[in-house]
């Protein structure tokens, strides 16, 4: 019987992320599994690992799943690959938060064989395309941003919602979140939580000078527009910034992709609040 290919994803620039690679490698290996990295990772591992390990480039190989080890910031870096493969991803926890990772290291051997058998339920968010002047940016899972360029400045934007005036805001920014992406940025900022199986927008002000503006909650199929009269950056998921002049028009929509990930129990987003924020 052919193996099963898991690929495997963490942050290469994180000492302890890549023994945890390693050791996955090894655990997968000895459970009867091959094993896929992205390319640039494999010159990180150790040299024992690359030795004794058969270890292929998820480039190059087709897998089951992508097993991501690390905290929300590698899950959301590993969502494009995810994307691209066509394949759900399973957390393993290793940050201080860990909204999207549910499974913790002891039990990746239990967590992937359950996955790869389909004792699992596959989680679908939502996620948002940023178009900047009509040109497609980013995917995110969690915000897109537009805010302040200077710290003693503001952002000077005009906001629409489906061509609707929303009005001119001074602020430190604009959060334009999903609802994966409500216990973000966006809940610091005063944003709402929003709970699970709403597929909505949520447009937060940062500080805004107004005391009208309040955050909106739009339908997910709307088009968010942000209209800038001053010099900002917007943000994608905090891992791409692009520089804004005067007049740059950013929209922001519904993605026809959604990011798929492994889960095991019905999560209470209000109980993690609670354990993880506290």
């Amino acid at each position: 019987m052919e193996r099963k290919c898991i690929g495997i994803y963490t942050n290469p620039n994180k000492e302890d992320a890549v023994r945890a690679l390693g050791k996955a490698i090894e655990l997968l290996t000895n459970n009867g599994y091959d094993c896929a990295v992205p390319e640039i990772e494999i010159p990180a591992l150790d040299n024992s690992i690359k030795e004794n390990t058969k270890i292929f480039a998820i480039e190059n190989k087709k897998i089951e799943l992508l097993v991501v080890l690390g905290g929300d910031g590698t899950v959301m870096r590993a969502i494009n690959i995810s994307l691209e493969y066509d394949v759900p991803i399973l957390g393993i926890n290793f940050g201080r938060v860990g909204f999207l990772c549910e499974v913790e290291f002891e039990n990746l051997i239990d967590a992937v064989n359950a996955a790869v058998s389909g004792e699992c339920s596959i989680d679908r968010k939502m996620l948002i395309d940023g178009y900047l002047n009509g040109e497609k940016q980013y995917t995110c899972l969690n915000d897109c941003i537009v805010y302040k360029r200077v710290f003693s400045g503001v952002a000077d934007v005009d906001v629409y919602i489906d061509e609707m005036d929303v009005g001119r805001i001074m602020c430190d920014g604009i959060i334009i979140s999903t609802p994966t992406g409500s216990t973000a940025y966006s809940i610091s900022a005063g944003g709402p939580i929003i709970a699970d199986g709403l597929d909505i927008m949520l447009v937060t002000p940062i500080f805004s000078h107004s005391l009208c503006i309040k955050p909106i909650v739009a339908k997910d199929s709307s088009t968010i527009k942000v209209v800038t009269n001053n010099d900002t950056v917007s943000s994608f998921d905090g891992l791409k910034n692009i520089e804004l002049k005067k007049g740059d028009i950013m929209e922001f929509k519904r993605s026809e992709r959604q990011a798929t990930f492994i889960s095991f129990k019905k999560r209470n987003i209000f109980s993690l609040l609670r354990e993880k924020l506290k």
